[in-house]
C-alpha cells in the first residue's frame, strides 16, 4: 500500500491558543490508519506540547511519552509490534536522563543502566534472552571503567577485565574455571600480545593483535609444549612463511601464504622427515605431487583454494596407475580404480580426497562384486558391504572389516629424524633404609623405547656388619638383576607414561648367629634363596626436555610371576625356626615399585636423512 502522510487538525475546545490543538498524522491519504497522535501549542509554530503517541502500521502502539516546548520530557515507553515493551526511560528537556531499560521481545530484560545526554554512565547490566546475567560493569562517559565481569548463559564467570581509560587486561575462562585466554582489550578490540590456553592449563597459542586483527608472529602449540604451527599475520590474514609440525616436533609442512591461502612453494613431510608432497601455488591454485615414504610417486593433481580440482592420478608403489578422478571446484570428484591390466576395479565419489557415499567394486572378469560404503579408521579407508553397514549401524555392533590398509610399523620401532638417543643413569640412596640399593642404566630412544638394566645390591640391615647383628636375628645379603623393555608415550605435562615387561633374577643369602647349647659360643646357620621371574609394569618418566640431556625422575609399579628355589645350608630341622620369616614356597609372585632419580646424558644422535625425490 502506498503510504501517505496526512495531517488533520481538530480543535478540541474553546480557545485553540489556550488549550492547544490535537493533531493526528496518518499512513494513508484516506486517513484510516493513524501514525501519530500529539498536541501542539498552536497551528502556527506547531511546537509539541503535551502527550505523544505513535503507532505501527498494524495499529499497535509504538511509543508514548510527553513533550514540553517541543522537547521530550518525563517517562517514555517504546513497544515491539507484538505489544510488549521494547524500551523505557526518561527525558529532561529533550536529553536522556536517568535509568534506561531495554527488553527482548519475550519480555525479558536485555540491558539496564544510566543514560545522561545520550551517554552511558554508572553501572550497566546486560542479560541473555533467557534471563540470566551476561555482563556487568561501570561506564564513564560511554567508556568502560573499573572491573567488568562477563558470564556464561548457564551461570559461572566467563571473563573479566579491569578497565582504565578504556583499556584493560581481558581474561576469559572455561566453564571449569580454568584460564582460556588473556590479553589487552583496548577500546573494545584485542591489542598487543594475547595468549591462549588448553583447558588443562598448557599454552595453546600466542601472538599479537592490532585493532582487533591478528598482526605479526604467531605460534600454536600441542599439549606437550611442542610447537604445532608458526608464522605471521597481516591485518588478520596469514602472510609469509608458515611451518607446521607433528606432535613430536618433526616438521610436517612448510610454505608461503598470502591472505590466508597458499601462495608459493610448499613442501610436506612424513614424520620420519622424508618428503611426502610438494606443490607450487599461485593464490591457492597449483600443481601438487605426493610420494610414498619409499620416494615413489603416489599422487599427482591440482589444488584450488585448498580443495582438489581437475584431473588427479593415483599410483601404486610400483608406479602402476591405481586410479583416476576428476574434481569439480567444490572438491567433489568421480573416482575410477583399476586392476593392473587396466580393467575397472572400483567406482565411487571422493570429497576432499576422502571416499564418501556408496562405492561399486568389480571382479576381474568385469562382474559387479557388490556395493560398499567406506568407513575411515586411523585415516585409512575400510570398505564394508552396504547391507552389512546398515545392519551394523542398527545393531551398534562392528565386526572386523573385509579390507583395510594397515600401518606396517609401530611408532615404537620406527626411528625419526633427529631423535635423541642417550643413556640414563639412575639410583635412589633412600632405598638403603629398606635394605637394598638399586643402580640402573637405560638406553633411551626419544619418546619411543627404553632398554634398562637394573642391578640391586641387597644388605639388610644395610649399615651393619654381620658380626654386629644380634644373635638370632636374620642378616641378608645378595644381589638381583632385572632387564626391562619400556614403550614410552609422547611427552605430556605430567611426563612420558610408559608400559613394559621384564625378566629378573634374585640371589639372596639369609644367615643368623645361633647360640650353641645355651653357652656363649655361637655358630652361623644360613639358607640360599634364588628367585627367577617375568613381569609387567607401568610407569611415568619426567624429563624437563625429552630431547636433551638433563635430570630425570622415574616412577613405576608392576607385578610378575616366577619360581623360588630355597635351599638350607644346614642339616636337620634344628635351625628352621630362625628362618620362618623367609618365604619358602616354590611359587614367587613379586610386586614392583620404584622411584629412581637419574641423569640423561651422552650426545644426541641423528638418523641419516634418506634421499627424497
Amino acid at each position: 500500500m502506498k503510504i501517505f502522510l496526512y495531517i488533520g487538525f481538530i480543535i478540541i475546545s474553546g480557545s485553540a491558543m489556550a488549550q492547544g490543538v490535537a493533531v493526528r498524522t496518518y499512513y494513508d491519504q484516506e486517513k484510516t490508519v493513524v501514525k501519530e497522535v500529539f498536541t501542539v501549542g498552536d497551528t502556527i509554530s506547531n511546537q509539541l506540547n503535551g502527550s505523544y503517541t505513535s503507532f505501527y502500521l498494524s495499529g499497535i502502539k509504538k511509543s508514548e511519552g510527553y513533550y514540553i516546548d517541543n522537547k521530550a520530557t518525563g517517562d517514555w515507553v517504546y513497544y515491539f509490534e507484538n505489544g510488549k515493551i521494547r524500551q523505557t526511560g526518561s527525558f529532561l528537556e529533550g536529553r536522556t536522563e536517568g535509568i534506561w531499560s531495554d527488553y527482548f521481545e519475550n519480555g525479558n530484560l536485555r540491558s539496564e543502566g544510566i543514560l545522561s545526554d545520550g551517554k552511558k554512565g554508572g553501572e550497566w547490566s546486560y542479560y541473555y534472552e533467557a534471563g540470566s546475567l551476561k555482563s556487568k560493569g561501570q561506564y564513564d562517559h560511554e567508556v568502560k571503567a573499573g572491573l567488568w565481569r562477563y558470564y556464561y548463559e548457564g551461570g559461572g564467570l566467563k571473563a573479566q577485565t579491569n578497565f582504565k581509560n578504556g583499556s584493560g587486561i581481558y581474561q576469559e575462562f572455561y566453564v571449569s574455571g580454568q584460564l582460556k585466554m588473556k590479553g589487552l582489550n583496548k577500546a573494545g578490540k584485542s591489542d598487543s600480545l594475547w595468549v591462549y590456553y588448553f583447558e588443562t592449563g598448557e599454552k595453546q597459542a600466542e601472538g599479537y593483535f592490532k585493532q582487533g586483527l591478528k598482526t605479526g608472529p604467531w605460534k600454536y602449540f600441542y599439549k606437550n609444549g611442542k610447537v604445532s604451527a608458526e608464522g605471521g599475520y597481516e591485518k588478520g590474514q596469514t602472510l609469509g612463511n608458515w611451518i607446521y609440525y607433528y606432535p613430536d616436533g618433526a616438521k610436517s609442512a612448510e610454505g608461503l601464504q598470502k591472505n590466508g591461502i597458499k601462495d608459493g612453494y610448499w613442501k610436506m613431510f612424513y614424520e620420519s622427515g622424508q618428503t611426502k608432497g610438494v606443490g607450487e601455488f599461485d593464490k591457492g591454485t597449483g600443481a601438487y605431487k605426493e610420494y610414498y615414504i619409499s620416494g615413489n610417486l603416489k599422487v599427482t593433481g591440482q589444488f584450488k583454494g585448498d580443495v582438489n580440482t581437475g584431473n588427479w592420478t593415483y599410483y601404486d608403489e610400483e608406479g602402476n596407475v591405481e586410479g583416476t578422478a576428476f574434481f569439480d571446484d567444490q572438491g567433489r570428484g568421480a573416482y575410477e580404480g583399476y586392476y593392473l591390466n587396466g580393467d575397472i576395479k572400483m567406482k565411487g565419489e571422493l570429497v576432499q580426497g576422502k571416499r564418501v557415499g556408496e562405492w561399486t567394486l568389480y571382479k576381474k572378469n568385469g562382474e559387479v562384486a557388490g556395493t560398499y560404503l567406506p568407513v575411515y579408521g586411523d585415516s585409512n579407508p575400510v570398505f564394508m558391504k552396504s547391507e552389512d553397514f546398515v545392519q551394523q549401524a542398527n545393531s551398534q555392533e562392528y565386526d572386523k572389516p573385509d579390507y583395510k590398509f594397515k600401518n606396517k610399523k609401530s611408532r615404537y620401532f620406527t626411528s625419526r629424524i633427529n631423535e635423541y638417543k642417550g643413556v640414563i643413569f639412575g639410583s635412589n640412596p633412600l632405598y638403603s633404609l629398606f635394605g637394598y640399593m638399586p643402580l640402573a642404566v637405560e638406553y633411551y630412544l626419544q619418546e619411543r623405547q627404553g632398554y634398562e638394566l637394573i642391578y640391586t645390591y641387597h644388605r639388610d640391615p644395610f649399615f651393619e656388619k654381620h658380626d654386629q647383628v644380634a644373635t638370632g636375628e636374620l642378616f641378608t645379603t645378595g644381589s638381583s638383576l632385572k632387564v626391562r623393555q619400556k614403550f614410552y608415550s609422547k611427552d605430556e605435562t605430567l611426563g612420558m607414561f610408559y608400559f613394559g615387561h621384564l625378566i629378573g633374577a634374585d640371589f639372596l643369602k639369609h644367615s643368623v648367629h645361633v647360640s650353641e647349647g645355651g653357652t656363649l659360643a655361637t655358630r652361623d646357620a644360613s639358607a640360599q634363596e634364588n628367585r627367577y621371574y617375568y613381569g609387567f609394569f607401568i610407569g611415568d618418566r619426567w624429563l624437563k626436555d625429552p630431547a636433551n640431556a638433563g635430570f630425570t625422575i622415574d616412577v613405576y609399579i608392576g607385578v610378575g610371576i616366577g619360581v623360588r628355589n630355597y635351599t638350607p645350608n644346614y642339616s636337620g630341622t634344628t635351625y628352621d625356626p630362625y628362618f620362618t620369616d623367609v618365604n619358602q614356597t616354590s611359587t614367587y609372585i613379586p610386586a614392583f615399585f620404584g622411584i629412581n632419580i637419574g641423569y640423561l646424558g651422552f650426545k644426541k644422535t641423528k638418523n641419516p636423512i634418506p634421499s627424497s625425490r
